[in-house]
């Protein structure tokens, strides 16, 4: 696989434009979290964008609703709602 060209990040699920510093972990995601270009990780943020949401074909641990997914936000906390 070639150098890829986003990073998802491992709380948030927000994709993001990868940088080298984002994928090492130099800048965070904006909700803090850690952030990663690797091939697994750019398949889930690929086929998120696809519009898959179940989890486990994610291979993704359980949480919130991935319905409420978007790409400039990732997941927000919905509990509230």
């Amino acid at each position: 696989m070639s150098k890829p060209e986003i990073v998802i990040c491992g709380d948030c699920l927000r994709i993001l434009p990868y940088t080298d510093e984002r994928h090492c972990d130099i800048e965070p995601c904006p909700c803090g979290g850690q952030l990663c270009g690797c091939e697994l990780c750019t398949y889930t943020a690929i086929w998120l964008r696809q519009g898959v949401r179940n989890r486990a074909f994610l291979g993704l641990q359980p949480g919130p609703n991935l319905g409420f997914w978007c790409e400039e936000t990732g997941i927000e906390d919905r509990a509230s709602d």
